[in-house]
C-alpha cells in the first residue's frame, strides 16, 4: 500500500524532529541565558527595558490546523485520522511558552 508512511521516510522525518528539538533546546538555553543577564543588570540597580516594538517571539513556522492538515494529507488518503487535527492544533501552544 503506498498510502502507508515507509521506514526511510519515518526514519526521514524522526532526524528532522531530533534536529528540530535540539533546535528549541538551543533556544530556550539562549533565552535563560539573555534572562540571566537581565536579572544580573537588574540586581546591579539597571533599569532593563525592551527596545524598540515588540518582536516576533520566532522565526520557526507556526502551521495552522487547516494548514497542517492540508499538508499531512496524502491524495490516496482523503479522509485523515480526525485525532491528527488535534495533535495539529495542539502544537502551537507548545510554543507559546512564556520566558519573563
Amino acid at each position: 500500500q503506498h498510502s502507508r508512511t515507509t521506514d526511510e521516510e519515518l526514519s526521514e522525518l524522526e532526524d528532522r524532529v531530533a534536529v528540530t528539538a535540539s533546535e528549541v533546546q538551543q533556544a530556550e538555553s539562549e533565552v535563560s541565558d539573555i534572562e540571566s543577564r537581565i536579572a544580573a543588570l537588574r540586581a546591579a540597580g539597571l533599569t532593563v527595558k525592551p527596545s524598540g516594538k515588540p518582536r516576533r517571539k520566532s522565526n520557526l513556522p507556526i502551521f495552522l490546523p487547516r494548514v497542517a492538515r492540508k499538508l499531512g494529507k496524502r491524495p490516496e488518503d482523503p479522509n485523515a485520522d480526525p485525532s491528527s487535527e488535534a495533535k495539529a492544533m495542539a502544537a502551537p501552544y507548545l510554543l507559546r511558552r512564556k520566558f519573563s
